[in-house]
């Protein structure tokens, strides 16, 4: 239950790694992040935890977006309630009291894990964590750009979603920047490192063109009904855009990424749709995004037939052609119990039958106006994919496959 009402995971994104303005990365005393104090006994943990949450103070990045001065907040100040209109688990009494029911749930949740490893593997677990960081976090950026560079320098636009709220310090936009330009959200969110992007090839388009339609499409999706999605979306989620290459042609591009079960998906990609039919006709329109739909379509989860119903009926299609394969994934993950999210937690016997194996990833268009001529997935950074691979792994840092597709006009 702690698990679906994100009471420990949503403090945790906030707080477990925080880009500030000026003074770096700060990171919270835990076993799950690369904090590099020293964590030897509880007590010593305790009371650097309580430093950091109720007396230390950052100024966070917050996007391109913010005007004028930042005030210093302590790190407990951060905290948004969990609304129950994005997280149903969660009761109105909870909702009511959340920031201090999240601070008191981390701080358990803390407590726990460093309880565990001083119990399990005293004297080696802080060196194993440091060996884990290095190879699938601290070097994540490099990684993800060598793969983009190496692999798919040929591509004009790159979908991203779940990038760092500090986008003009990162190493991994850093390295494309020579050869893409990125479409970013206005309202970009410093405090959570997952934003869309949009990279598009300086030799393709035109820089100078670009004009973010952001709004217009929130707008939109307030006016089709959908007031259930909008509260529950969170800015960062959503980047849209239109431009134009060299040769002329208009460009509606966006990337989204999606709420975990899913449903944000319809209505977001109704509201894209809805505003390119109306103001943006003559638009070549595609969006890649993270759905986060699943193999088997219930009332927890968005389906992959059902969302393939919903794009043929819009006259939209996608990468994976009229009927999408909710068999052939492009997520392969098994969260262990060193992570916030209990209730995604598997066994290490249970890493593949259990794993989060589902289609989750897309590249839709109207059919009207464009067609996939080859589609490819890769979870190695190497245009191949292993299946029954749980992957991250050391050598491919994103949970998610690349998806990469040629389209053509029709």
């Amino acid at each position: 239950e702690i698990g679906k009402k994100r009471l420990a995971s949503m403090p945790d994104r906030i707080t477990n790694t925080i880009n500030t303005v000026g003074h770096g990365v700060q990171r919270r005393p835990t076993v799950i992040n690369f904090f590099l104090g020293e964590l030897s006994s509880m007590s010593s943990w305790w009371s650097q935890w309580r430093t950091f949450v109720f007396q230390c103070e950052v100024e966070v990045f917050k996007g391109t977006s913010h005007k004028g001065p930042q005030r210093p907040q302590v790190i407990y100040e951060l905290l948004d309630p969990i609304l129950q209109s994005k997280y149903p688990a969660v009761s109105p009494e909870e909702e009511a009291i959340s920031i201090p029911l999240q601070i008191l749930c981390l701080a358990i949740f803390d407590a726990i894990l460093v309880h565990m490893m001083l119990s399990v593997a005293p004297s080696t677990w802080q060196h194993i964590r440091e060996s884990i960081a290095e190879a699938m976090l601290l070097d994540k950026e490099r990684k993800t750009a060598h793969i983009l560079m190496d692999t798919y320098c040929d591509a004009d636009v790159i979908f991203l979603q779940e990038a760092p709220g500090a986008v003009n310090e990162c190493e991994l936009l850093t390295s494309l920047s020579q050869k893409y330009f990125k479409l970013s959200p206005a309202g970009i969110d410093g405090k959570r490192d997952q934003n869309s992007l949009v990279l598009c090839s300086r030799t393709t388009f035109v820089k100078e063109s670009v004009f973010d339609i952001t709004e217009e499409v929130l707008l939109t999706l307030g006016k089709l009904g959908n007031g259930k999605t909008k509260r529950s979306f969170v800015h960062g989620d959503l980047v849209a855009c239109t431009l134009q290459d060299k040769e002329g042609v208009l460009f509606l591009l966006a990337s989204f990424h999606g709420d975990t079960n899913g449903f944000s998906t319809k209505p977001i990609i109704e509201a894209i749709h809805k505003t390119a039919e109306r103001s943006y006709p003559n638009h070549k329109l595609i969006v890649g995004l993270d759905a986060n739909t699943y193999k088997v379509h219930s009332e927890q989860h968005q389906g992959v037939d059902d969302f393939q119903q919903f794009l043929t009926a819009s006259q939209l299609t996608s990468c994976w052609g009229e009927v999408a394969d909710g068999s052939s994934p492009t997520t392969c993950n098994a969260r262990t119990y060193l992570q916030p999210q209990l209730n995604k937690a598997i066994g290490k016997k249970d890493r593949i039958a259990k794993a989060d194996k589902n289609l989750k990833d897309w590249v839709v268009f109207h059919r009207g106006q464009l067609e996939a001529a080859s589609t490819v997935k890769d979870n190695t950074g190497k245009r191949h994919f292993i299946d029954d691979m749980v992957f991250p792994t050391m050598q491919f840092p994103s949970d998610h496959a690349i998806v990469s597709t040629v389209l053509s006009w029709k």
